[in-house]
């Protein structure tokens, strides 16, 4: 948003060759979004679109939205043929992306202001970001990916000493449980659960099948890349680790915290000069 970047600087620092950009302009209840999908190289469109829609509709746009690039990628990338209508097996990608996810809108908004402020990692933010978050669950109390955010904010405030211990953790486990009571296949649910049991219930046996029914889920999350990369650091198997946390900053370069974790494997690993890139680039 207000970014003077064009399209080739912003693929770059987004680490992609494909951007999907546009615009929302909102009068009363209703709104019109207008998006492109475009190539960073060339800047040529794969596809166009606007939406007139209400609020009320906004979730259902953003899967209309993504079911459209979806596709539009899969005949671009991967040479197949265009389809008019939306397959049952886009329909279904875009379902599993979606999981856990609130059908409020204004869940859906608080949610993700929580989880923009506990990524900034300063005690500030993370207070700020737990609020954000138990207002969200206040309007939703269903909404899975919520409380498995809510479990990582207390699992990094009781780890920074920003609240204490026993009722960080216990919160935590909590929020995890709560997750994936709601949404059993939830990924993110999966890590935070992982989370708890490598820290704190030393049990690294559960942690590895928690991490491993994360990234079965959901390959692509970041988050379960983290996690999989401390218990094999935790184990002596650095190269695999900082391969993990690597694949990670890939997948989320925007995130300060996980080049924060980069760092400190850089750091283990007696890597100093990339430890130190990594630390720079997390500031």
């Amino acid at each position: 948003k207000a970014t003077e970047d064009d399209l080739a600087t912003i693929g770059q620092k987004l680490h992609v060759a494909t951007i999907l950009e546009g615009s929302l302009r909102r009068s009363g209840n209703r709104v019109r979004i207008a998006v492109q999908l475009v190539k960073v190289a060339d800047g040529y469109h794969l596809w166009s679109e606007t939406y007139d829609r209400t609020l009320d509709d906004i979730l259902a746009v953003q899967d209309d939205i993504a079911q459209s690039v979806v596709k539009e990628l899969r005949t671009a990338l991967l040479g197949e043929p265009a389809d008019p209508g939306t397959s049952d097996g886009v329909k279904a990608e875009v379902a599993r992306a979606a999981r856990g996810r609130s059908l409020n809108a204004e869940a859906h908004r608080l949610a993700l202001q929580g989880r923009h402020m506990i990524e900034r990692l300063t005690r500030d933010d993370f207070k700020r970001g737990i609020g954000y978050l138990r207002e969200a669950l206040h309007v939703d109390s269903g909404h899975a990916l919520a409380w498995a955010d809510l479990s990582r904010a207390h699992l990094t405030a009781a780890g920074y000493g920003w609240e204490p211990m026993a009722e960080g953790i216990a919160a935590a486990r909590e929020a995890a449980e709560r997750a994936l009571a709601i949404e059993p296949d939830l990924p993110e649910g999966h890590v935070v659960l992982g989370r708890v049991r490598l820290y704190f219930d030393w049990d690294w046996e559960g942690a590895k099948e928690s991490y491993r029914r994360a990234m079965e889920l959901a390959p692509g999350i970041a988050v379960g890349r983290h996690g999989a990369g401390v218990l094999a650091q935790n184990e002596g198997r650095m190269d695999e680790a900082l391969d993990l946390y690597r694949r990670a900053v890939d997948q989320d370069p925007l995130s300060a915290a996980a080049y924060h974790r980069l760092g400190l494997a850089c750091l283990v690993a007696g890597r100093l000069a990339d430890a130190e890139a990594a630390f720079r680039t997390s500031i």
